[in-house]
């Protein structure tokens, strides 16, 4: 059968309907019953050669078969229902419809939409069929210890291509292998000597365009035993019969398109037979035999190569899911550490640093980046992050083996030739990428002597000629191609930054709640202290402007005396201010000497006597009978416990209790003051340490002060190695300030 190439659309030949050939080919013969009556609606032209009726249309199948194999086939038509697979079976014809010869065939049957289809091969005497399964299961053992031990796909690969070779007694028998571009490589070899090696040949994607492919993971094995046979067509004819075209899809006698043949053709090759390898339900390759003579393959030994690649299949599949496993091992290792050493407060890009060769290594890349809009990490050989957001804006997994598809390079104008860019979420710039560097490719492909390209024309390729080449190229600008394992490692990897991301932005979101609280809080002191200021200038200019026109003595010196209490007032409020200034720099002045618990409460007391008999305050000091001291600056220890005595007249309402008592605990001396005063919210017990933070600075209690003095305290207190807590049951429920310092013992 030639082809006329002016008329055939070689370059959409993905676009050809190969499922649907209406004719099969002419080794089997066809028939197509009614699911519901059992009659032939449709026949292959051979199968006329096996009746001794010729109008076999309408015909109920059941008359032309013995008992036995009627009861069969009906079993046979409910398991195809249910399993939407073929299956095999045995059948024999009566003797009186049959035409001449043997009476028995090997069938296999299957379910394409509103038929059910019989393909028939003539059956063989049951010896040869019996000691060729034996042989075939022997092999099939001898596979399975080979498995046992094997550890390298190399190693599997080849002993399966060896086997089906023994078996099938076919020329060349090679196991070819899909990347994730539809592109193939052919991995094993098995031949006789003196053929051409087609082993590491590549093939584009072009060659079994997708539709093909598709076919092939519904339908596992596939044979030509004579490509220049013609072939059967099926009748009646649909433009006779007005009937749709009959679904080939399981078939097993299917004709080959036209455009496949001549392809075989042209590789020197007259009989050919394929077997899909499928794992994790995608097409992962096929084991592919060539012959150069016409060579037939029993239905029976078909069907035994197709439980054999089952069964590598799932060894495959399994050998696949140790190396995933392992590899997803290595990955979760390297997450775990990630997200460990992140949980101490250690950045992103340090901790990945740390285990930078490692993390490339799980992925065989040469440069990892992660990109979101407030950090960037990069290991290795990496572009400009902009580079990356310009040349992907999709929000899908992007792909890229080549680097003819984009223009990427390094920082040192290395070029960027694969990339497995990931985003983090749609919609969003966040993402993670991989990347290798350009490596030089050794490609072989099968073609004419003056092709340059395995991806010329497909016209010129198909070409009939009565010989091949094998060309040999060295590719630049392309990289090691990424696999579906290395696609599913960085969606892993993926899920670990995605949560990161989320929780940077939960944190900046804390944060910047943080800082508008902070820039209200700090408005706020600002204008309190605006106002405590003008406060005692207010009298200061008044006295001043008295002491102008006053005359009499008695009057100027109690002018004075206002003057001199406003100004030792300002000046307390400056000298605070700039204290806690000091305390956040670090650079407040502390002197280091023993001090006496005793005389740091005296010299406190002293400063709040005032306000507490000017409240009818109770003041109760308790301490213990052995005196306890420390080392600290009488100065400011004083002023650390005046800001807490001051703090408790203030907030409670006259005639209220403060309690001042100490003990020594564990090496420490804790002092508490305890008040029956206004009380603290709870909410508000830690941000009260705070700057610019007032539990209610619009208050009924606010009578004066900058708020600034409890701050001041914590400072000064933690500059010794203590601390102090702040508790309250709550609003109207009193106040306790515990200041806990270093005891100091004097040993003699």
């Amino acid at each position: 059968m030639s082809l006329d190439f002016e008329k055939l659309n070689f370059e959409n030949c993905e676009d050809e309907p190969i499922h649907i050939p209406e004719q099969v080919q002419s080794f089997g013969y066809l028939v197509a019953i009614g699911t519901e009556d059992f009659r032939i609606k449709i026949y292959s032209e051979n199968f006329l050669e096996i009746l001794k009726d010729k109008n076999p249309l309408e015909l109920d199948l059941f008359n032309l078969l013995d008992s036995q194999s009627e009861a069969l086939l009906k079993c046979s038509f409910e398991r195809v229902e249910s399993a939407s697979k073929r299956l095999p079976v045995e059948l024999r014809f009566k003797e009186e419809v049959h035409a001449s010869g043997s009476c028995d065939y090997d069938v296999v049957v299957y379910r394409s939409n509103e038929y059910f289809v019989l393909e028939l091969e003539p059956g063989f005497n049951s010896e040869p069929n019996y000691r060729a399964k034996h042989y075939i299961k022997d092999y099939e053992h001898r596979v399975l210890d080979v498995w046992s031990g094997s550890k390298s796909m190399k190693e599997l690969t080849q002993e399966v291509a060896e086997t089906v070779r023994q078996i099938t007694h076919y020329d060349r028998v090679f196991v070819y292998k899909f990347t994730m571009d539809g592109c193939g490589k052919v991995i094993s070899e098995s031949k006789v000597e003196g053929m051409e090696s087609f082993l590491n040949i590549h093939y584009p994607a072009g060659d079994i365009p997708e539709q093909a492919r598709e076919l092939y993971r519904k339908n596992w094995v596939r044979m030509d035993p004579n490509i220049d046979a013609k072939g059967s067509k099926l009748l009646p004819a649909i433009d006779e019969s007005g009937r749709g075209p009959l679904d080939l899809t399981h078939s097993s006698i299917r004709s080959m398109s036209p455009i496949h043949r001549q392809y075989i053709k042209n590789l020197g090759v007259k009989a050919t037979f394929s077997i899909s390898l499928i794992a994790k339900g995608r097409l992962w390759g096929m084991i592919t035999c060539h012959n150069r003579e016409p060579l037939y393959l029993c239905q029976r030994l078909r069907v035994e190569c197709e439980n054999l690649s089952q069964l590598f299949s799932w060894h495959l599949y399994a050998n696949q899911e140790v190396i995933r496993r392992e590899k997803r091992v290595k990955a979760d290792n390297a997450i775990h550490y990630v997200l460990e050493q992140i949980l101490n407060n250690k950045s992103l890009g340090e901790v990945f640093r740390h285990r930078e060769k490692e993390v490339l290594e799980i992925m065989d890349a040469d440069g990892f980046m992660y990109y979101s809009t407030s950090e960037t990490v990069s290991l290795g050989t990496c572009p400009r992050p902009e580079n990356i957001l310009n040349e992907f804006s999709s929000g899908d997994p992007l792909v890229k083996n080549d680097a003819s598809e984009m223009q990427i390079c390094n920082e040192n104008g290395e070029i960027i030739s694969g990339i497995l860019h990931i985003p983090l979420a749609k919609g969003r710039s966040d993402f993670i990428a991989w990347f290798r560097k350009e490596r030089d490719v050794l490609e072989k492909w099968v073609c004419l002597d003056s092709e340059t390209d395995p991806d010329a024309s497909k016209k010129e390729r198909l070409q009939p000629r009565k010989h091949f080449t094998v060309q040999k190229k060295i590719n630049r600008g392309k990289c090691k191609k990424w696999s579906r394992l290395d696609l599913e490692m960085a969606e892993h990897f993926q899920t670990v930054f995605l949560a990161y991301s989320v929780e940077v932005q939960r944190k900046m979101r804390e944060e910047l709640d943080g800082l508008i609280k902070l820039d209200q809080s700090k408005n706020q002191f600002l204008a309190q202290v605006a106002h405590e200021l003008k406060n005692p200038l207010s009298p200061i200019a008044s006295g001043v402007e008295l002491l102008q026109i006053e005359k009499d003595k008695h009057k100027r010196e109690k002018i004075h005396q206002s003057i001199h209490r406003q100004l030792g007032q300002l000046k307390r409020m400056v000298e605070d201010l700039l204290d806690i200034a000091r305390v956040a720099r670090g650079q407040i002045s502390l002197r280091n000497e023993i001090v006496s618990l005793n005389d740091i409460v005296h010299f406190s007391e002293e400063t709040v006597r005032e306000l507490v008999l000017e409240k009818n305050h109770k003041l109760t000091i308790k301490l213990p009978e052995q005196e306890l001291t420390f080392r600290g600056d009488k100065v400011r220890l004083t002023q650390v416990f005046s800001n807490l005595l001051h703090n408790a007249a203030k907030y409670t309402n006259p005639g209220g209790e403060i309690l001042l008592s100490a003990e020594e605990v564990n090496d420490h001396v804790s002092i508490k003051i305890k008040d029956n005063g206004i009380g603290i919210p709870k909410d508000k017990l830690d941000s009260i340490f705070t700057v610019f933070t007032q539990v209610d600075p619009a208050g009924d209690h606010v009578r004066g002060g900058l708020g600034i003095g409890l701050s001041l305290v914590r400072g000064i207190v933690e500059m010794y190695g203590g601390k102090v807590l702040a508790r309250s049951p709550g609003p109207g429920q009193g106040s306790e300030f515990e200041v806990l310092l270093p005891v100091h013992h004097e040993y003699t």
